[in-house]
């Protein structure tokens, strides 16, 4: 409780509105975080409280409204961050998510043409040719297309959306010369007799 107070008194020197917070207030707040009702969404706690990531407060007693950065999207490769926005009550010792926003940190990943290189795999795969991005069965009747070695690496979400217009633009090719997809993603079937 006595935290709380502290707290508050420190946001009552600062004034009511936006407010740019002191370092003392940003420890304050880090040190009642993980008391404070509702403080776990979004598996947020006291050690995630840094004035570097906190923006937009504003103190409008006895409520502190403040957005913060966080990074689990580009500890997984992302090029952007979450900011969420929070709203702390000093009176209930309550903490409420009220918003999540993306913002763009890095540029996205340029758009990959996709459809010359489907263009030459389809045509490795019709004529029955070798190629390190090609797995073929011992008796050639199916191929495994190996997508990383055709497309590159990139992050899930941009991967995953290049393998599939990757493999529609190889379909249209192949379905026309006796081929098909199998169930199994990434491999292909002759339809029809060699």
């Amino acid at each position: 409780m006595h935290d709380l107070e502290a707290l508050r008194a420190s946001l009552d020197a600062l004034g009511t509105g936006a407010v740019t917070l002191t370092p003392d207030v940003v420890v304050g707040l880090k040190r009642i975080w993980d008391s404070l009702d509702g403080s776990g969404e979004e598996q947020m706690h006291g050690g995630k409280i840094r004035g570097d990531r906190i923006e937009n407060a504003r103190w409008n007693p006895p409520v502190l409204t403040f957005g913060i950065e966080r990074h689990g999207r580009t500890v997984m490769g992302s090029k952007s961050a979450d900011v969420h926005t929070w709203e702390v009550d000093l009176i209930k010792a309550t903490a409420r998510l009220v918003d999540i926003k993306r913002r763009q940190l890095l540029p996205p990943a340029k758009k990959l043409d996709v459809r010359p290189i489907a263009d030459e795999i389809a045509m490795l795969i019709i004529e029955g040719l070798d190629d390190p991005r090609l797995q073929w069965s011992k008796d050639r009747s199916s191929v495994r297309v190996l997508t990383v070695e055709c497309l590159g690496a990139a992050f899930k979400q941009t991967m995953t959306d290049r393998r599939k217009r990757f493999f529609a633009a190889i379909d249209r090719e192949l379905l026309l010369n006796g081929w098909r997809r199998s169930l199994q993603g990434g491999r292909w079937q002759r339809a029809t007799s060699p």
